[in-house]
């Protein structure tokens, strides 16, 4: 029962931020397929987030770190639990080892850095975006 109400509270926050993002005009999608990692050769800045559905730690790391960015530059979200094969396809073709959380940051399809838990912070974002 308790993970129930968490997922469901993360599931607010979540439409919260989404709709927070669009206000700093930060474009926010969803991983759906392997088609669109090849789309990102096009993408100057983007981030594709890794994350876990039910850890808050990824939840307050999207919001302390990203949400303050104020930067021009595009999200892609994966959820681990739900998208496991496109999150294995993803470290595999990247060649990175996986981590959740996770910030892959790309420009031009190519990976600059890539920060897992504590160190996905304003800061480092800054330097590599």
């Amino acid at each position: 029962m308790l993970f129930v109400i968490v997922l469901k509270k993360f599931q607010k926050r979540k439409k919260y931020l989404l709709n927070f993002a669009k206000k700093i005009k930060m474009v926010v999608h969803t991983f759906i397929n392997q088609a669109q990692l090849a789309s990102l050769r096009q993408l100057p800045n983007c981030i594709i987030y890794k994350h876990s559905s039910n850890c808050t730690v990824s939840s307050s790391i999207y919001t302390s770190a990203m949400l303050n960015l104020q930067l021009p530059f595009t999200v892609f979200m994966l959820t681990v639990q739900t998208q496991r094969e496109l999150s294995n396809y993803i470290t595999n073709e990247l060649n990175i080892p996986h981590a959740t959380p996770q910030a892959i940051i790309m420009h031009y399809g190519v990976v600059k850095a890539t920060l897992n838990h504590s160190a996905i912070n304003e800061q480092n974002l800054r330097l590599h975006l």
